[in-house]
This record gives C-alpha cells, sequence and structure tokens, in this order.
C-alpha cells in the first residue's frame, strides 16, 4: 500500500483551499484530502471555505484547519424566486471567495460539493487559480456537471461517473476516507456473542430508517438473533426511536451523532444505512456488509446508483424505500447474522471494493500536474 512517506514528505509551503462541504459525506473525504496534502507538506498552508449553515462549521476547526464562511443558497429546484436569491447569493460568495484567495495566494482550490463549492471554484477561475472537483457519486449532480467543463480536473469516486466529464481531465481515485477509517485493522474471524448492529441515516438523520429499523430489528430478534444496537438519528427525535426499540426489548444505544465513527464500524458486524457517497466508501473500507437504503430524493437518484454500484461490485444487497418489506428483509438479515461464513463472504465482498488510498492519489496526482510548490 503506498504510504504518505512513500509519496515523500516536504517542507516546501504549498497553498491549498478546499471549497465545499454542508454534509459529512462532502466535509469528511475533504478532510481526508487536506490530511493528506498536511503528510507530505509539513508545511502546507490549508484553509477551507463553507457556509455557516453546514456541518463543516463544526468538524473543520475541530480538525486543526482553519474555515472561512462565504454566502451560499440553493439553485437547482428552488423556484424562480429561490433562484434568483440563490444567484445573488452566488455572486456574493464569489466576491467573498476572491478576497480570501488574494490574501491567501492560492495554488490550488478543490471543490468537493456543497453550495461554498461553487463560490470558491469560480472565484479561483477569475484568479487564474488552478481548480479541481472531486465527484463522490455516481451520479454526479448539475453542479458538478457543470462545474466540470470549468475546471482543471476532475477526481471521481465511481468510474460510473466518467462518462459525464471530458475524458482527459478525469481521473477516477475512489472517494477519500478519514485516515482512522482506511487504517481500521483487517477483520479476521466473526466476533462471538451478540450480533452488533450500526444503524446510520447520515448526519442529518433519517426519518425512514428511524421509523422502520426498529421493528425490522425487532422482526429478526424473533427469529432468535440476539442483538446489540447503536442508531444515530442525526437532528432527528430521538424520543421515539428509543421508545421503539424498548418496547421490543432490545438492547440499543440511540445517539444524535456518531463522532467516533472510525470506533463504531469497527465495534459493528452489520449496519443498515443510506447510501450516500461517503457512507458506502467507509463501509468498504472498514469491511462492514450492509443493508444500503437509498434516499429516493436524492438528485439524480444518485444514491441508489451508488447502492447498486456497491452492491454489483461487493455482493451485498440494498433496497428502495418503496421495496421495503420487513418480513422478507428480516429473513435476508437473519441468515447472514446467523451464517458466520456467510457474515465473513459478505464483510470480504465490501473489503475488495475499498479504495483506501484515494486521498493519497488525489495529492499524488495534483503534485504531478500542479509541480511541486516553490
Amino acid at each position: 500500500m503506498c504510504t504518505a512517506e512513500q509519496l515523500g514528505a516536504h517542507v516546501s509551503p504549498l497553498r491549498l483551499v478546499i471549497a465545499g462541504g454542508g454534509t459529512g459525506g462532502h466535509v469528511n473525504p475533504a478532510l481526508a484530502i487536506a490530511d493528506a496534502f498536511q503528510a507530505r507538506y509539513s508545511d502546507a498552508e490549508i484553509f477551507f471555505i463553507g457556509t455557516e449553515r453546514g456541518l463543516e462549521t463544526r468538524l473543520v476547526p475541530a480538525r486543526g484547519y482553519r474555515l472561512e464562511l462565504v454566502e451560499g443558497s440553493r439553485l437547482v429546484g428552488a423556484g424562480v424566486v429561490g433562484k434568483i436569491r440563490g444567484l445573488l447569493a452566488l455572486m456574493r460568495g464569489v466576491r467573498q471567495a476572491r478576497k480570501m484567495l488574494r490574501e491567501h495566494r492560492s495554488d490550488l482550490v478543490i471543490g468537493v460539493g456543497g453550495y461554498a463549492s461553487g463560490a470558491g471554484l469560480l472565484a479561483a477561475k477569475t484568479l487564474g487559480i488552478r481548480t479541481a472537483i472531486h465527484e463522490s457519486n455516481a451520479v454526479p449532480g448539475m453542479t458538478n456537471r457543470v462545474l466540470g467543463w470549468l475546471v482543471d480536473r476532475v477526481y471521481l469516486g465511481f468510474e460510473a461517473a466518467s462518462d459525464s466529464f471530458a475524458a482527459s481531465k478525469v481521473r477516477v481515485t475512489g472517494n477519500p476516507v478519514r485516515e482512522e477509517i482506511a487504517r481500521l485493522p483487517a477483520r479476521t474471524e466473526v466476533r462471538h456473542g451478540p450480533r452488533r448492529l450500526l444503524i446510520v441515516g447520515g448526519s442529518q438523520g433519517a426519518l425512514f430508517l428511524n421509523e422502520q429499523v426498529p421493528a425490522l430489528l425487532a422482526a429478526v430478534a424473533r427469529r432468535g438473533v440476539s442483538l446489540e444496537i447503536r442508531h444515530q438519528v442525526g437532528k432527528l427525535d430521538p424520543e421515539p426511536v428509543t421508545k421503539a426499540y424498548s418496547e421490543s426489548n432490545l438492547s440499543a444505544t440511540v445517539l444524535p451523532y456518531i463522532d467516533d465513527m472510525a470506533s463504531a464500524l469497527s465495534w459493528a458486524d452489520f449496519a443498515i444505512t443510506r447510501s450516500g457517497s461517503g457512507t458506502v466508501s467507509e463501509l468498504a473500507a472498514a469491511a462492514l456488509p450492509a443493508l444500503l437504503v437509498p434516499f429516493p430524493y436524492a438528485a439524480g437518484d444518485h444514491q441508489a446508483a451508488n447502492a447498486q454500484a456497491f452492491c454489483t461490485e461487493s455482493g451485498g444487497f440494498w433496497s428502495r424505500q418503496r421495496d421495503w418489506n420487513c418480513e422478507k428483509l428480516a429473513d435476508s438479515l437473519t441468515s447472514v447474522l446467523t451464517d458466520n461464513a456467510a457474515l465473513e463472504k459478505a464483510s470480504a465482498g465490501a473489503k475488495a471494493v475499498a479504495k483506501s488510498e484515494a486521498a493519497l492519489a488525489v495529492v499524488a496526482d495534483c503534485v504531478d500536474w500542479v509541480g511541486e510548490p516553490q
């Protein structure tokens, strides 16, 4: 495996800006890229551009990086008035970002999605600064499709997205995951005792999972499977979820947000999650088999595309919300959770699609393309 040390450590300052955020699916890969650059360039000057409503306001400073805020608002699907407001906010955001980039004397701006990504990249183009995007989904969003025409380089999490961009710009790197997850030790054997289930609806939470999973796991328990459960509800009300587990006599810890996701992934034997790009990439890195339930209103139905791409390669399984059948899914889960060989096979399938070097691949290509800082 290629390591930061093999890439070479440098002390020349690199001025990097990472623009975007909003959800953990945007912020966590961005942090992984920043960490990989920092490992190569010990004196790298890295800062983030985000918005005040995004998860970056908490996660980026906690990681020790500087965060600057710009205005940003929704453009796609916002209606005429919303689009006008969004364009005005984007224009203000571009002006704000231009000032930041000039003061920083940035060498490179990488957009990772979210409202701030467009402002940061457009500002960089007006200043002649090199630009790149990282598209993490199997189906690119409209914003990145447009930005793909403007930026110099396009890094992709899934091969399936490559047809949406000019081939000369594309590099399929996989999705960067946090180093503490990428470096999780291999699962050598199935653990004895109750099966440990991790339920994650993303950083915002998932009402459907909160409402349906307790009943599903109660059905699994009725089939004789002993369970321990950790359920992240996000910003949604935890009380109904806690009550549902309690009424079914299930051992469950219900949390708003899991800060130490590496430990949670390592703890679990199986997961039930949404299929955002960051989630499926972290499941693969952790060799954690899962039932994926795509968010049905994701732009371009990209979560379903992510789930299909991941499960086709890994041999896992997924269900659309409209196809959810508690008893059939309980049968499927029970067959996996009670069969050590099946669980080991599912774990190996997830690990087989992991691209744990994705962040290092982005760094290595940027060095080849942009050149060593002077």
